[in-house]
């Protein structure tokens, strides 16, 4: 994750420079089409960070998070996971340069939530980027995955779980931050 802000970070920059200034010193391309750059000491392989990208589809993310209070403890577990539906097909003007000729396929994620009061099962159920559906921009719903998902709170006057995550186009700093509220036996109050 860390890898994706700072090519992120170095792209934003490298093309804030290049408006100003000759631009990065030094650009190679390898025979992979693979674009290596140097920039103030900084060396970013851009096929490697594509690779560390598609090796992440893999790994489940699971969190478990804690509530407690003189009466009550709560355990909020979310497990994020992909698909592997295939379902993302990133077009060429969103995917880094020099990594694929003119699409990207990616997949949507899922996010199991289950919140537990002591020992018994009290919410079960699935975040997916549909829930969003209503509030996005079309290109991020076209494009985009669910993306970071995490408990931001319990709200103890309403009893609300808060959650927050972003909708994000793979391989690009573009992203729609929305939120999730989940109220035992409610329906869940979706928003930016």
């Amino acid at each position: 994750m860390n890898k994706l802000i700072l090519l992120g970070v170095v792209l934003m920059v490298s093309c804030k420079i290049d408006n100003y200034s000759s631009g990065p010193e030094e650009e190679i391309t390898d025979p992979d089409s693979t674009i290596i750059i140097e920039y103030g000491g900084s060396r970013v392989d851009m096929g490697e960070e594509r690779k560390t990208y598609i090796g992440g589809y893999g790994k489940e993310i699971v969190s478990r998070d804690t509530v407690s209070s003189a009466d009550k403890h709560l355990i909020i577990t979310t497990r994020n996971y992909c698909l592997f539906d295939s379902a993302l097909v990133i077009p060429e003007e969103y995917v880094w340069e020099g990594t694929h000729e003119e699409f990207f396929i990616s997949h949507n994620y899922e996010t199991e939530v289950q919140i537990a009061l002591e020992d018994s099962l009290i919410y079960s159920g699935i975040i997916r980027k549909a829930d969003f559906k209503h509030l996005m921009y079309e290109n991020f719903y076209t494009y985009g995955r669910l993306f970071a998902p995490n408990f931001r709170g319990l709200d103890s006057l309403t009893e609300q779980f808060n959650f927050g995550m972003s909708i994000s186009i793979p391989l690009t700093d573009l992203g729609q931050g929305m939120k999730y509220g989940i109220r035992v036996g409610e329906d869940p109050i979706i928003s930016e």
